[in-house]
């Protein structure tokens, strides 16, 4: 696992492995950029004219690093060591994308594959030049060419490109939603659709060989470096009864529910089967990116709230700790014993928007013995989650949830006389709404707002875009959430 998670890190498209030495590009380098005098940023320019040196005397993976910090704005706008307050040393310039190209290419013209990746990344997304698939596949194949499916280190620049390849396949050759990831081609499929598969399915491949599992195909992101030892302290935490019911101990539950053995027995089934599904299913991550390719279409422009997407939808993990913090916030603590101790039999509930494999609903649900509905857009998660995963588990504690949840496939917007009444009864409503458009963010903070009875919570996971508009009796911010795109997020809550 160790080692998995070293080559992920060391192979990222997004983080070349020479951009670590360049302190200056990374984010600790904007943490000290107010203090231009210090020695700390001195050596951070060095580092710099050390890269930029490197590059032009033709080290491929130099310029890449030099294109990098001019297309994200990261190069430091002076090199004086002794600067005046007022002046602009520290800062880091604007952006420039030419000049970034300029350097991708030379980079990739070298063999060096993150930087054809970068550059398949600027004509796929379209965000920083107009998007051309034909120029984007250009530099993508590049990316296989220059590199190897028997070295690790190249695993996961190769899976990138192979999953973006795949979408471009699936969304010019036609409805890849007939195939499966074990069917065989019928004579009617279009080469264009089979070739998708196949490209999807070197993509499952090469992550199961070199990668660790199936995580870095279905995430949309690319995860932090500690992702796997999250990963590690969830299952310590599932996997140790005792101390788990410790760490619980004094949290509001239903009225009348004492979480037994039998129920951490199942949480703990529960979470190993999830992670083992997204780990080393890959008839689920083909058949989840085949539905989010029908889905999310090409032609709708990600917004600068979110992250680029490659079409086959948005995974993202939240881990058993980090969902307990929210629980556990006073706030949150509040709103629950108000509800569970204001009368009637029925436990609090909550809503998921969002539910993917159900871990948010299903989690408090056997830990606190509250009624949870989750609703996903795709049918793909909300099938696996009821008919594989709920399915699987045995014994007193899953009868006790089968009670007590209920996923369902829905669109949160255009199927609001469906969720609206779960919202009203719901004590939490739950939002996974890190990778939504603004638009729909508003537009289901509106909703919750008009439909949540006084006194319920939202959680979110982005800034809330209605404190200002809305009267919510109190907003609240949680910082240091660990989760698969950011091992400190900061979470919010909103009190109606």
């Amino acid at each position: 696992m160790a080692l998995s998670s070293l080559l992920w890190r060391a192979t990222t498209t997004h983080v070349p492995a020479a951009r670590r030495r360049v302190a200056c590009i990374e984010s600790r380098s904007l943490a000290i950029a107010s203090n231009a005098a210090s020695a700390a940023w001195r050596e951070r320019v060095q580092q710099w004219q050390t890269t930029l040196t490197l590059a032009e005397n033709g080290d491929a993976s130099a310029m890449c690093d030099v294109g990098w910090a001019k297309h994200h704005g990261l190069v430091p706008s002076s090199t004086s060591s002794s600067p005046s307050p007022s002046s602009s040393v520290g800062k880091v310039g604007g952006k420039a994308v030419e000049e970034a190209l300029k350097y991708y290419k030379q980079s990739a013209a070298l063999g060096y594959a993150p930087a054809s990746s970068l550059l398949g990344d600027l004509y796929f997304y379209g965000k920083d030049e107009t998007r051309d698939w034909n120029e984007a596949r250009t530099h993508l194949e590049k990316v296989l060419e220059d590199t190897s499916e028997d070295e690790g280190e190249d695993a996961y620049v190769r899976m990138r490109a192979l999953r973006k390849l795949g979408s471009i396949a699936a969304w010019e050759g036609g409805d890849f939603a007939t195939t499966t990831a074990t069917a065989t081609a019928t004579a009617t499929a279009t080469t264009a659709t089979s070739g998708a598969r196949d490209y999807l399915t070197e993509a499952l491949a090469t992550c199961r060989t070199h990668l660790g599992g199936n995580f870095a195909f279905l995430l949309s992101h690319d995860p932090p470096g500690d992702f796997y030892s999250h990963l590690e302290a969830e299952a310590k935490i599932a996997d140790d009864h005792e101390a788990l019911g410790g760490k619980l101990a004094g949290f509001v539950t239903a009225r009348g529910w004492e979480p037994k053995l039998e129920d951490f027995v199942s949480l703990r089934a529960y979470t190993r089967r999830v992670r083992e599904v997204e780990r080393s299913d890959g008839d689920f991550a083909l058949e989840y990116f085949r539905e989010g390719l029908g889905r999310f279409a090409p032609s709708v422009v990600v917004d600068a709230s979110s992250s680029p997407s490659d079409g086959g939808g948005e995974w993202g993990i939240t881990f058993l700790p980090s969902l307990f913090r929210v629980y556990g916030h006073p706030l949150v603590q509040e709103i629950l014993r108000e509800k569970a101790e204001g009368g009637g039999e029925a436990p609090p509930s909550l809503v998921v928007l969002g539910s993917a494999l159900g871990n948010c609903a299903v989690w408090p649900a056997l830990a606190f013995g509250f009624r949870a509905t989750g609703f996903d857009i795709l049918e793909s998660c909300v099938r696996k989650t009821n008919d594989d995963i709920i399915a699987s588990l045995k014994g007193n504690g899953a009868a006790r949830l089968s009670d007590l949840v209920k996923f369902e496939v829905a669109n949160v917007l255009s199927d609001a006389d469906r969720v609206e009444p779960e919202m009203k009864a719901a004590s939490v409503v739950w939002s996974n709404d890190h990778e939504w458009g603004e638009a729909a963010q508003r537009k289901v903070e509106e909703m919750a707002y008009a439909n949540m009875s006084e006194g319920s919570c939202l959680v979110l996971y982005r800034p809330p875009l209605t404190l200002q508009d809305l009267r919510w009796k109190a907003g609240v911010k949680i910082p240091n959430i660990a989760t698969s795109w950011n091992p400190r997020l900061t979470m919010y809550l909103l009190k109606k």
